[in-house]
């Protein structure tokens, strides 16, 4: 894959330079902070060749056999767009049918500034795609047995690589040593209650995560810990709050679709997401949990002992209130599903329950009823249309509640 993303104006060969020339200046205005090269093209042969994401952008009618070649010659996530000018629409709409679950299609209600921001939302959700198509996940140990959807066909789909590191051979690398940032960082909590050895034993293997994720190259990683806290001591919930310390995004239990699934939300925030359990469902009230959380997220936060075996070190955070964007690829393939949810409460402190909680108004008994399994992936905002055209330029469908 190619380390660009692909912005490509597309006009017929009797266009208005002035024209093209807007259409230009607000795709790069769309494009601001990301890494992306804008071109115009009024033939296939002028599209970029190996960019790790492709957005066309009709300008003009006339431009449906660009659109299709271009979808055919390019293999990773791709953004379809039109504006309601020069029979732009037209094209796309004629496109749209051969289109669909291949690429996300988008049509903008013009070129003011309400629609280079919609642009934006899907240029940034396209290259959130391109981060997780064609990426390495590790493993450390096997998936946790409770884990018993495959996600083979989500893997094969995404073009993912999967590497499992065996638990002993990890555990070799776990040793006690300094380290300064994380360690500043664990002294702004408001209080801890710790094992003996704690917090030291967890920070280690939090250090050993991030390090053998980089050496192995791994865009994400999801430790396992029930297959190594015999070995090391201490599972690897700092490592998920320390994730913008590490540089690599985590998830938990070598749960593949729920990591693919956090690396997407993460990218698509610009800062590492959250993995949460659905711990309670009602009609219209969804309680999330789970024994870590990014400390990017936090608002302020306890340390604690593990809620299941009572050692290591986990994070009681208080997350911030407003919004959040749920995202959960379907293991299948098929699918995803992407939800804004209003916070209710951030801290409901709700008892045997994982350390962070969060307590959302969303349809809580049909995700449990009608979802795709427990993990979510949790942004802040909302990043609905962001995370929608991510998911749908990887050639996911959206799957719906009702």
């Amino acid at each position: 894959m190619g380390l660009e993303l692909c912005i490509v104006v597309a006009a017929s060969e009797r266009h208005d330079p002035r024209h093209i020339a807007r259409v230009m200046m607000a795709a790069e205005k769309a494009a601001s902070g990301i890494d992306a090269r804008v071109t115009i093209a009024t033939s296939p042969d002028e599209v970029p060749q190996g960019c790790r994401g492709l957005a066309v952008i009709l300008a003009t009618g006339g431009t449906e056999h660009l659109l299709l070649e271009a979808s055919k010659l390019h293999k990773g996530p791709m953004v379809a767009a039109g504006i309601p000018m020069a029979n732009s629409v037209s094209s796309l709409a004629e496109a749209a049918p051969l289109l669909r679950g291949r690429a996300h299609i988008a049509v903008l209600p013009g070129l003011d500034g309400s629609s280079i921001e919609m642009l934006g939302d899907a240029i940034h959700g396209l290259a959130a795609a391109s981060k997780v198509y064609g990426s390495k996940l590790l493993l450390i140990g096997e998936p946790s047995p409770w884990l018993i959807h495959d996600p083979t066909p989500l893997i094969e789909k995404l073009s993912v690589t999967v590497e499992l590191l065996e638990p002993l051979e990890f555990a070799s690398t776990v040793h006690r040593r300094e380290w300064k940032e994380a360690e500043e960082i664990l002294s702004k909590a408001e209080d801890a209650m710790l094992a003996p050895g704690e917090p030291e034993k967890s920070l280690a293997v939090a250090k050993s995560v991030f390090e053998e994720a980089r050496s192995r190259r791994a865009t994400a990683v999801s430790p396992a810990c029930i297959r190594f806290l015999h070995l090391t001591g201490a599972n690897a919930c700092l490592a998920h709050a320390l994730q913008h310390v590490g540089g690599v995004v985590v998830g938990c239990e070598g749960d593949v679709t729920a990591t693919l699934s956090l690396l997407l939300a993460s990218e698509a925030q610009g800062a590492p997401a959250w993995q949460a359990n659905i711990a309670g469902a009602w009609r219209d009230r969804l309680l999330l949990a789970h024994c870590s959380a990014p400390l990017s997220m936090a608002k302020r936060f306890r340390l604690r002992r593990h809620f299941i075996t009572g050692g290591s070190v986990t994070v009681e955070a208080a997350l911030a209130p407003g919004e959040v964007t749920l995202l959960r690829l379907d293991p299948s393939g098929r699918g995803a599903i992407v939800l804004e949810a209003p916070v209710l409460d951030p801290e409901p402190g709700l008892e045997m329950q994982c350390e962070t909680q969060l307590l959302v108004e969303a349809p809580g008994l049909a995700l449990v009823e009608k979802g795709t399994g427990n993990h979510y992936a949790v942004a802040r905002g909302g990043l609905g249309y962001r995370l929608r055209a991510a998911v749908e330029s990887l050639g996911l469908g959206l799957h719906k509640l009702e």
